[in-house]
This record gives C-alpha cells, structure tokens and sequence, in this order.
C-alpha cells in the first residue's frame, strides 16, 4: 500500500465550479477505459454532503480526474453526462461520464462532400469550424511522417462527424491518441509508432505472490502470438487508359523458424478508390500492418498509474524466454482504470458499499469493442486503491488502426442538379464529364467547384464513335452510385421538373418521342429530331437550326411514295462528279423567274418525242462555231414575221413586205453542203451504252478568222490564200499581237499592177485545164467503177492494177487540172471578190467556178500526191469508195462541166468590158470588199444581233 488507508488520493476539479467545503463533490469510485484510436470513457461517482446539489451546472463541464494526489497523473475531459444516483442521510451520489470533447461530435450527423482536399485538410476543415485549435497542446494536431494526395471528391454521408474521421483515418493508416494537462487534453493524429511518446520511467515485473510491493509494479505479463494474413492486394479501375492498377504488400514472417508452418493467407479487395499504383502499394501496406498490429500482443495486470494509452514503456525483471519477450518497448493500445476510495463516505455505511457496486455504465458510452484481454484476473472484489489491466504491443511493429468504422453504402439513385463555371451552359471536360451539386450539400457552392469530374453514362462508347449527350448546367439529372460508393457517383440520365418542362405539353403530346437540343450559348433556337405515332398522323420531324450536313460514303437512295417538297430561300448548289440519270414518268414543269445559265462543256444531245416548243418573247440568238444544221422529215417553216435575212459567202437574200432582195442572181446546179447528222442519245442509259456518233471537233480559229467572223465580211481572206495553196503566215505581220496579214506584203508577192492584165488568161487557162481534166477523170471514174467488184479486189494483183490505173489516169487528170489552177486560180478568186461592185447580179457564175476550182482541185490534189500509199493504207474500202462516188458523182461532174462552158463565155465577156478588168484590179490590189450597200440592189439588209 503506497498511501495511508485514511487519504484522499483521487481527485476531481471541474473548470468554472466552485463549491463549499460542505458542498464539494469527492470521488468516491471510477471505471474508465481508453485505447488508441478511440475515445476515452471514464465513469465517476461522487458523493457530496449537498443534498440539493444542482447537477445541471455540471453537464459539458471541462474536468480533470488525478489519479494521484499530486496531480501529476490524470485524465483530462469534459462532462458528457450526468446521473443523480442516490440519497443518504447526509449525501448525495452522483454519477458522470467523463469523455473527450471529441466524444460530442457522435451526437453530430451531417451530409457534405469535399473537393480536392487531402485527408488531413479535410479533418483539419472539419474540426476547425467546431471550434478545435490546431497546435501541440491545443485541441489538435498532426504528426504525419506521409504526404498526403488530395481527393477528389470525399463525402460525409449519413454518418456521424466523428464517425467520419475515424474512417478517414483507418483508410490512410492514421492513428488517433489523447494527451492530457491539467486544464486540457489535445487530440494527437499521427501515422508513425515514432510519434508515440515514450514514458519517463520503467517499471518492474513482480509476480503478485500475495506480498504488497512498496511501489507500484506490473504483477502479470503475459505475451500472446496470434496467426494473422500475410498478403494484402488491392485493386482498381483507371478509366482514363482502361487499365487495372493493383497495389500489394507482404508481410514480414514472425517465427522465421515456423515458416513452413504458417500458411500464406491473402487480403484482398476491390476497389479500393483514391488510387493508382503507387497509393496501391501504400493502402496494401497499410492494411497488412493493420492486420499485423495484434499479431504479437501482451496482457498486463498493474497498479501503475501512469499508464496511458499512447504511450510506450519498458518492462524490468521479466524473464525473456524467447525473441517475443525481448521487445525493448511496449505500446499500450488499451488500458481499463478502476479506482476506489470508500473512506470518503464511511458514515454511509453499507449503502456506501452498495453503490461501489452498481454495475458499470461503460460500455453503454465506449464506442470500440473491448479487447478480451481487458478484464481483471480476480473474482475478488476490489475494494480500495488503483489498478489497472492494459494490452500492448511491441513499438517496433507498425500500429495501424483496425476498420471499425465502415463507409455508408447509398442505396438506390439520387438526383442533382449539373454545374458550371459562370456564364457556361455546358460544362465539361474532354472525357465529357461534368460538374453537379448535391441537393443534400448544403456548403458547397452552385458553380465549377461544387463537385469533382463525374463520368457520364451513354447507350454506347468506344474508341472514337458512340452515343454523347452532355447534360448542361441547371438540369436535373440521376445519379447511380458504383459499388454504392458515395464517392464514386456516375450520371445516368435527366429528369425534367417543375422548372425544365417537357418540350411538349403532357399528356396532350403523349405519342410523341422527341430528342430537341437548345442552340448555346443563348438559347434562342434548337435542333430537334420528333417523332409522331398517333395513327393517322406518323410524322417524322427534323430541324437543323442552322446548317444540316449530310454524309453518304456510298449508295444513298430514298423512296416517296407521295409527294416530295423542297424550298430553298436562297441558293441551291449540286455537284456530280459522275452522270446523272431522271427518269420523269410524268409532266415536267419548271419556272425560272430571272436569268437561266446553261454550259455544257461538251455535246448537249436532247431528244423530243413528238414536239418541241419554244417561246422567246423577244429575242432567240443562236452561234455555232462551225456549222449549224436544220433539218426535218417533211417540212421546214422559217417565219420572219417582216423580215427574213439569209446571208453566206457574202451575198444575202432578204424576204419582207417589199420584196425579196439578193446580192445576186439565182443559178441552178451545184453541190448541197452536207450537214452533221443529229445524234440521239437515249436518256437513263449507262455511259458507253448507246454507240453515238460524235460530232468531228473543229479546228481552233486563228486570229484573222476569228476577227472576220466577228466583222460584217463577205468571206475570209486568210481561207482563201488557205484554198490557193498558199501559206497565209507568210504574209502576217510579225510586228503585232494578233500576227494580221500585211497587205502590202501579199499585194507585192502576188504583183499586183499585172495581175489585173493576166486575169483573163489565167481564167481562161483555167478552164481550159478544168475541161481537160475532167475528161480524163471521168475516163477514170469509169475504169473505177468497173472495178467495184469486192472480190476482183481481193488480191495484190488487182491492187496493182488499181494502183497503176489511179497513176496514170487520176494522175493524168490532176495534172491538167493543177496547171490550169496554178495558172488561174489567183484570177478566179480575186475576180469572184471584185465581181460584186462591177458586174452585179452576173458575177454569180463566177462565184461558183470559183467555188468548183476549189473544191476539184482540193480532191484531185489529194489523190494526186500520193495515189499508191494511200491505196496501199486504205485498201479495199478506199478503193471500193472512190468508185461508188465517181459513179454517183457523174451528174455532177456533167454539171461542172456546164459551169466551166459559163465561166469561158463570161470570161470572154469579161476581156471586152475594160471597166470591169480596171475595178478587179483595184479590187486585188486593195483586197477590200465594198459595202453591199453601194451594189445595184438598193437594200441594206438587217444585220441581227451578235451573240
């Protein structure tokens, strides 16, 4: 016994009481347990000769319980509760609890969630706005050896603040002990066994023999060894690459001896949130350490006051019987108090001893499970002093809270509200995640940082094509939870309310299905896809508020079986690359209010069955490069209305109400110009399908043909040197950009001032060489034509035949007739110009022996340059051609003589008017035509318009 069996030795001062001797409450008896990571309980009773003693002054009162009369060993807390326990004679009995100002915050249940905040700000946020002060000595500290990441999103869900601590501090690892003062006590939170104060003292071991010890000792020490897991592994899921991260730790081995016979035992767990490889790692260390805190534990029985939970000391005089003994230091995890002091209420006699024994109220307020170990090895009743009974472990094995305090599951969906930074209608990340506020959250603000990222559910996702809605700020959207996990939330559809209503009023619009999105930012119009099933009005609806692209890789093809109505209000484009093929079964109208552009950059080939009509309210203006060619099966019916103007070759004829006018007379004969036959191209044939004819391509005109066509000349001089075989660059001016014919050039080369002298004799030369070389080719026509037999053909001798015959007789002709032209054929084409202005309506003829020297000599030229190659390239089809012609062509050439006998008689004519001869030389010296209008005619026909 180490106080006399008459003093006081505990002791209880609570902060702001102050009562009289008579009324001053002494402890008469307490039970208390602490344990690290858990609040302290100490139930007190006192007794007070006050027998009205108001015991409403004492409720949440700071107080300080001293285990020894110096005061130096105690337990500091406030008053949790307080109990009225009996009334003596002379007393009154009260019972309280004693507990951590932590302890109030169980009666606390709060619903909040926090962004981006590590767990250390989180605890530190939490405590601060109940009024703790950070700080050693203060209400609370941190004595971390870790660095902590942040969350990114961390709720307090349907559970008690304290409650929430506790189990932030058991998923990272974090310890929770209490120091104490006089007139405090500070909440210590700390992740490393070093941070475990160390007592100033050891203590003795000393078996309880029965004999008192003149100071207090540890009377039992017993080491137990417990199996335990020796592997932790953790899994999660990382979305942002679809990978699986785990996390593993083992555990060191304790009877390095006995390794073959401890099995290999597994923790495992998935998911486990907050993580990548790295926290992995760290959360499977931590809960290997965790389920290897109790692996090695000692019971111990003492009367040592000093011992508190959270602290370690070191034991002297046990016997170390093997490697578990030996630990330098013990930690004590869990310690029960009991004192007694009976002497301060002797006069209550056995009433005193009935209250002593009132069953303990402790485990109606101690929120952790009772180790095993804590209970007193004696059935005796113990009566007075102080004891203790505790379980340690050893300090150098990391203590890890156990998981005592699980995570409230969510049952069910929530709904939300989607949020966003100020001014944003659709907030969102690249992965189309967004931001939403809880309508439990009552702290965080309705912006960007009301909440983390939160993932998007969608009908359909993969890499780079899918289903993606992103829900916009202000709606009302559900809320799954995976795993239940509050902190782990996913959006899973909208909900319309009160305030965002249905796109269309319900139930009158119930057959709808509509998907319709609202123009951002604004909201001033919408897309809109609408579906209608109420029979007899299906509808299918789509808006494009702006633009409506549409992309068809290959064949797109759509069906109407009714009517199809399209309006364009501005401009309407198409571009095939390919052919288009219409099939119209029925009336085509079409209406162009303004002007109609049409190009075809190749043939234009249209088809009319029955007839065609054109209507042109004013003028119809038609310009073909080289030919254009008119022709019906029955008639052809020109209608000028007053006026119809033909004009060719420089001459003219004009039909209106006063008559018909010419440039000059009729004559009969010649050849008909033979025009390009239309080509029918049957519509909605594939290309290639229909053999079509094609039009020959025309050569380009040069610069002087194309001034002539664009002036009112009668003909083309350039064409006409072209016809005489001679080379019309020669006498082009170098000089100027359109290289034009020099004049001066042409007259000097054709030596002009005799030309006119030998017009007659050229002509007359002329013809004199036409009539003889149409008399030998008609005798080789008719040699031809005897040979038209395709099998006389057959062979190379007939060929030679062929070939001898074109040398002698074609050849014979050409000759006569290439020497009448060489020596007339100037004077012919510059008489046929002259004529015009001097000789009126009798320089026709000559117009046509013109036109017959040209076209003769052209053919028998060909046929004269090389007759053999040519029969040789062309063979049969060659030969066999020119013969049908001559045959058919004898008429012709009998006409052509008729005209050749009519040029030598106006040749002749010509020679005996010496005015004429004097114009026609003016005429080839100058090269001009006159104005048709100065002719004998009288009449200046109407132009028309120029295309």
């Amino acid at each position: 016994m180490f106080y006399t069996a008459n003093q006081t030795i505990f002791s209880l001062d609570i902060q702001g009481v102050e009562d009289s001797e008579g009324a001053k409450l002494q402890v008469l008896a307490f039970d208390g347990i602490e344990a690290v990571n858990s609040e302290y309980i100490f139930e007190i009773t006192l007794v007070s000769k006050h027998l009205r003693y108001d015991i409403t002054k004492l409720l949440s009162k700071s107080a300080y319980l001293a285990f020894t009369p110096d005061k130096k060993q105690g337990i500091h807390g406030v008053i949790l509760s307080v109990k009225r326990a009996a009334i003596g004679h002379d007393y009154s009995l009260f019972k309280l609890i004693l507990s951590p100002k932590f302890y109030h915050l169980y009666n606390e249940v709060d619903q909040r969630a926090f962004v981006n905040q590590s767990v250390p700000e989180i605890i530190s946020t939490v405590l601060s706005e109940k009024g703790y002060q950070q700080g050693d000595n203060m209400d609370f500290v941190f004595k971390f050896k870790e660095d902590y990441p942040k969350r990114e999103f961390c709720c307090q869900y349907e559970e008690t603040t304290a409650h929430f601590i506790h189990r932030l501090c058991e998923e990272e690892g974090i310890n929770i002990f209490y120091q104490h003062s006089q007139t405090n006590h500070c909440m210590v939170l700390t992740d490393d066994n070093n941070y475990f104060p160390d007592l100033d003292n050891s203590f003795t071991y000393a078996s309880d023999t029965g004999f008192v010890a003149d100071h207090p000792v540890f009377k039992r020490f017993d080491v137990n060894l417990n199996s335990s897991t020796t592997e932790a592994s953790y899994r999660n899921y990382n979305f942002e690459n679809m990978k699986i991260p785990e996390g593993n730790a083992k555990g060191e081995q304790s009877n390095k001896a006995n390794n073959a016979q401890e099995p290999s035992l597994e923790y495992y767990d998935y998911p486990q949130q907050h993580m990548n490889k790295a926290r992995g790692d760290h959360y499977a260390k931590i809960q290997i350490e965790r389920l290897k805190s109790f692996h090695v534990t000692a019971e111990g029985y003492t009367d040592i006051p000093e011992l508190k939970s959270g602290y370690c000391f070191e034991i002297e005089g046990y016997p170390s019987l093997d490697s578990l003994d030996s630990a330098d230091k013990w930690l004590t995890v869990q310690i029960y108090h009991q004192g007694r002091q009976p002497q301060v209420i002797e006069a209550l006699g056995s009433e005193a001893s009935a209250v002593q024994n009132t069953p303990s109220q402790l485990h109606k307020y101690y929120r952790h499970p009772i180790n095993e170990g804590i209970q007193f090895p004696f059935d005796e009743e113990f009566k007075q002093g102080y004891r203790n009974v505790l379980v340690g472990t050893p300090k150098k094995t990391p203590h890890r809270p156990e998981a005592l305090h699980p995570k409230s599951r969510v049952l069910g969906s929530q709904t939300a509200i989607v949020t966003g930074a100020a001014g944003e209608e659709i907030y969102c990340d690249e992965y189309g995640r967004i931001k939403i506020l809880f309508h439990w959250d009552r702290i965080n603000p309705q912006n960007e940082n009301s909440s983390h990222w939160v993932r998007v559910a969608s009908n359909w996702a993969h890499d780079g094509y899918g289903a993606v809605v992103i829900p916009r700020v202000g709606m009302e959207v559900k809320v799954d939870f995976l795993e239940g996990d509050i902190d782990n939330p996913i959006v899973t559809g909208a909900i319309h309310n009160g305030v965002n209503k249905v796109p269309y009023d319900l139930p009158a619009n119930k057959t709808r299905s509509v998907f319709k999105t609202s123009s951002s930012k604004g909201g001033v119009g919408s897309n809109e896809l609408r579906i209608e099933d109420k029979a007899g009005q299906e509808q299918i609806f789509v808006q494009s508020q702006k633009d409506y692209d549409q992309l068809t890789k290959n064949n797109h093809t759509v069906q109407v079986n009714n009517n199809s109505h399209l309006q364009v209000n501005n401009e309407h484009s198409e571009t095939i690359k390919a052919n288009r093929y219409q099939h119209q079964l029925a009336e085509e109208h079409h209406l162009t209010d303004l002007d109609r552009k049409t190009q075809v950059l190749m043939n234009d080939y249209k088809t009319v069955g029955i007839a065609e009509h054109n209507t042109i309210g004013t003028v119809k203006t038609t310009q073909a490069g080289m030919e254009i060619h008119l022709k019906s099966g029955l008639q052809t019916v020109i209608d000028g209305g007053l006026s119809l103007t033909l004009k060719a070759g420089g001459q003219h004829i004009v039909l209106n109400p006063a008559g018909i006018w010419m440039t000059m007379p009729v004559w009969t004969g010649g050849i008909p110009m033979e025009g390009t036959p239309a080509v029918s191209m049957p519509p909605l044939s594939k290309a290639g399908s229909v053999a079509a004819t094609s039009a020959p391509v025309p050569r380009p005109l040069t610069a002087v043909q194309a001034q002539t066509m664009a002036s009112d000349a009668p003909f083309c001089l350039e064409c006409m040197l072209n016809a005489m075989g001679i080379c019309a660059t020669d006498f082009s001016n170098k000089t100027t950009p359109d290289a034009v014919l020099d004049t001066n050039s042409l007259n000097s080369s054709l030596g002009a001032p005799s030309f006119a002298g030998g017009l007659t004799d050229g002509l007359s030369s002329s013809m004199t060489g036409l009539t003889s070389g149409v008399s030998s080719l008609t005798s080789s026509m008719g040699n031809l034509t005897s040979m038209a037999d395709m099998s006389s053909m057959a062979n190379m001798t007939n060929i030679a035949s062929l070939s001898n015959l074109t040398g002698s007789g074609l050849g014979s002709a050409t000759s006569g007739i290439t020497d009448g032209i060489a020596n007339g054929s100037i004077a012919g084409s510059t008489l046929t110009e002259a004529t015009p202005s001097f000789m009126g309506s009798e320089a026709s003829p000559l117009s046509g022996i013109s036109e017959s020297l040209g076209s003769t000599t052209n053919t028998l030229q060909g046929l004269a340059k090389d007759p053999t190659q040519a029969i040789q390239q062309q063979a049969t089809k060659a030969a066999t051609d020119t013969a049908m012609q001559a045959v058919n062509s004898n008429e012709t050439l009998k006409t052509a003589t008729e005209t050749v006998q009519q040029g030598a008689d106006l040749a002749n004519k010509a020679k005996q008017t010496q005015e004429t001869l004097n114009n026609a030389t003016t005429a080839a010296t100058t090269l001009k035509t006159p104005d048709i209008s100065s002719t004998t005619t009288g009449f200046n026909p109407n132009g028309g318009n120029n295309v």
